[in-house]
C-alpha cells in the first residue's frame, strides 16, 4: 500500500476555550443561591413581595450568566464541509491502494508568487506527479468544459428540484497544477504533472459538453480505472528524484520562486 501523509496543511494552534473570570463565576453562584433562598423563605412566610424579590434576583443571576460567560468557539461543521471531508477521506483510502513506492500528500497548502492553493491530493511515484481534486457531490452536473461555473441539479425526497452552481473543478485543479509545476521548476525540478478530478459520490452524474481538455475526470464507478491511470504508466522518476520532490513538498508551507525561467 502507498504511504499517505495526512494533512500537510500548516497547522493552526487551536484556540483555547475562553474561561470566565473566577470572580464572575463566584458572583453568579452567590446570586443563584441567594435567589433560591429568598424564594423558599418567602414561600414559607407567605410573603408575595418576598417571592417577587427572589424571582427578580434569580433572573438577574440568569441574565448576568448569559452576558458574563463567553460562548463556545467550537462551531459545528456545515453539511457541505462534512460532505467534503467524507469525500476526501474516501479518496485517500482509495489512493492508498497504489503500490508501496507511491506517496500521497493530503491537504497540502502550496504558495507560489504569493498565491496559495489547497490541494486535496498530490501523488508522487515512479510514474510521475499527479494531482487529484475530490468532489463529493450528489445530483446531476451539467456544464461545458470551458465554463467557469458549473450547475448541479438535485432532486430531494419530496421530488423538488434544487439547482446550485459551483466553481469549475477543472479550472480549480488547473490553477493548482500551474502553481505546483512552477514551484517545482523554481526548485530545479521540471516534470509534467497529470491532473484529474474525481467525483467520489456514487450518486453523482456528470454531463459535460464541448471539447475536453488535458485534465482527466473520473467517476465513482471508475475508481479502479483511475488507479490504473496513475500506476500503469512508463516510469519517469527514480527513487532519488521521488525523494527530492517529496522533500520539497513535505515542509509545513511552500514558498515558490518568482523567477519562472529558473
Amino acid at each position: 500500500m502507498a504511504t499517505v501523509i495526512r494533512n500537510n496543511r500548516p497547522q493552526q494552534t487551536p484556540t483555547p476555550e475562553p474561561t470566565p473570570d473566577k470572580s464572575k463565576k463566584t458572583t453568579i453562584i452567590v446570586l443563584s443561591i441567594l435567589s433560591v433562598v429568598c424564594i423558599l423563605a418567602c414561600v414559607f412566610m407567605r410573603s408575595g413581595l418576598g417571592v417577587f424579590v427572589g424571582v427578580f434576583v434569580f433572573f438577574v443571576a440568569f441574565f448576568y450568566a448569559i452576558t458574563a460567560l463567553p460562548p463556545s468557539r467550537n462551531k459545528p461543521l456545515s453539511e457541505k464541509e462534512i460532505a467534503g471531508k467524507e469525500g476526501e477521506d474516501m479518496t485517500a483510502a482509495l489512493l492508498s491502494c497504489l503500490p508501496e513506492d507511491y506517496t500521497i500528500l493530503r491537504n497540502s497548502t502550496l504558495t507560489y508568487q504569493n498565491e496559495s492553493s489547497e490541494i486535496d491530493n498530490i501523488i508522487i511515484g515512479k510514474t510521475g506527479v499527479f494531482i487529484v481534486e475530490t468532489k463529493n457531490l450528489k445530483g446531476t452536473v451539467h456544464a461545458d468544459y470551458r465554463d467557469k461555473d458549473w450547475k448541479k441539479v438535485k432532486i430531494d425526497q419530496y421530488g423538488i428540484s434544487h439547482e446550485d452552481s459551483f466553481y469549475s473543478p477543472l479550472k480549480q485543479v488547473g490553477t493548482h497544477t500551474f502553481r505546483l509545476a512552477n514551484y517545482l521548476r523554481s526548485n530545479g525540478v521540471r516534470i509534467h504533472i497529470e491532473s484529474m478530478v474525481f467525483f467520489s459520490n456514487a450518486d453523482a452524474t456528470v454531463h459535460l459538453f464541448g471539447e475536453p481538455g488535458d485534465i482527466s475526470i473520473f467517476m465513482f464507478y471508475q475508481s479502479k480505472q483511475m488507479l490504473r491511470f496513475i500506476a500503469e504508466r512508463p516510469p519517469v522518476l527514480s527513487p532519488t528524484q521521488m525523494q527530492n520532490i517529496l522533500n520539497l513538498l513535505i515542509v509545513t508551507e511552500h514558498e515558490g520562486g518568482t523567477n519562472e525561467n529558473s
